[in-house]
């Protein structure tokens, strides 16, 4: 079963810090060498009779383009101007599962069993998402 690191970035809402607006997370895959991420955004109209309303999104960056995906995540997060929560998961995916992920699928792995760091509500930079990005490629054994 393959092992992921999988980095879950959180961005709180500016006007109301206990809301999220986007919510992202990134698994880097060694043999592809590229970053995979699966995100959602709160759409404009975010009440729904069932909740908050997100619209889902993904895509890949192979990881020699490091630079234009920094500058993709910077453009999702505000320029990073907001209120983020960092988590580093360590999670297994069976082979069976790749072919439909997305975000919730995903964030069901995601638990307190498997997080290796987390940071609530810190005022990100270049270099310190760069750094957390960068760890994402060394392996961890758990």
């Amino acid at each position: 079963m393959p092992k992921f690191n999988a980095l879950y970035l959180i961005e709180h809402d500016p006007r109301d810090i206990a809301n999220t607006d986007t919510r992202l997370i990134i698994l880097y895959d060694d043999y592809e060498e590229a970053f995979f991420y699966y995100g959602t955004r709160r759409r404009e109209q975010n009440e729904t009779p069932n909740g908050m309303n997100y619209i889902h999104f993904n895509g890949m960056c192979k990881s020699w383009d490091i630079e234009r995906f920094l500058e993709l995540l910077k453009l999702l997060f505000n320029n990073l101007g907001s209120f983020i929560t960092s988590e580093l998961h360590f999670i297994e995916l069976e082979d069976s599962e790749y072919d439909d992920l997305d975000f919730d699928k995903i964030r069901y792995k995601i638990n307190h069993f498997n997080c290796l760091y987390a940071y609530d509500k810190q005022i990100e930079s270049s270099r310190s998402l760069r750094k957390k990005i960068d760890t994402m490629t060394m392996k961890v054994n758990v």
